[in-house]
């Protein structure tokens, strides 16, 4: 696969579809509240140490690879095993700004990763909303097609140009977190570009099975 597809597919991490009954809007109150709590306990969650698999799908290729993804607040780590035709990539974000290191190749740098990520192979990747969309909430922008299931997690939900679709989530509650995770770009929201600059459309899924989900304490 081309390089460009698996730095993003490495990043985006994740969201779709419960086995629980979906709900759909108006919701009841006693849906409402189980929803909102999810939204504080979670929104809360800034440290933790996820591992998975993801596969990446555009109009015209497709590949995979494993990641891990170490948060502490403000400080990023993503590792990320057999994109670009190496053996490790890793992706590091801080209060600073962003690096990329790809084996012996000189580091990019950049103020953010999503920055850093759109300067070095062209895509849009919306990674500070990612920070919400692997826990199973919204971020802070407006949201669309919210849909529940009865536990009052989220099942799909439509924000900043993507479709985030969670389509299982970790025994558990009352902070069941994502386990199977869908992105769908909405016609419009990215414009791939390939290694020698050839236009690859807008098409753009990620599919990520997350293997190990560990919230850190503090």
């Amino acid at each position: 696969m081309k390089r460009a597809a698996l730095v993003v597919m490495a990043c985006l991490l994740v969201a779709a579809c419960s086995t629980l009954k979906p709900q759909r809007a108006p919701m009841s109150p006693a849906l409402e509240a189980l929803w909102q709590q999810r939204q504080a306990l979670l929104g809360a969650v800034d440290r933790w140490d996820i591992k998975g698999r993801m596969a990446v799908r555009t109009a015209d290729d497709g590949g995979s690879a494993t990641f891990i993804w170490e948060r502490d607040r403000d400080d990023h780590r993503i590792e990320m095993f057999g994109p670009f035709g190496s053996g490790r990539v890793t992706i590091t974000q801080s209060n600073e700004g962003a690096i990329l290191r790809d084996g012996d190749d000189p580091t990019v740098s950049a103020r953010s990763a999503e920055e850093l990520l759109y300067y070095r192979i062209g895509w849009h990747v919306p990674f500070e909303s990612l920070k919400f969309w692997l826990k199973g909430i919204p971020s802070t922008s407006p949201l669309e097609d919210l849909v529940l299931d009865e536990a009052g997690r989220a099942v799909s939900f439509q924000q900043d140009g993507w479709k985030v679709s969670v389509l299982d989530y970790t025994p558990g509650e009352p902070a069941a977190m994502p386990r199977r995770v869908f992105l769908e770009a909405l016609p419009g929201t990215v414009h791939l570009v390939g290694e020698d600059g050839e236009d690859l459309g807008d098409r753009l899924d990620v599919r990520v099975v997350l293997r190990r989900w560990q919230v850190l304490p503090g």
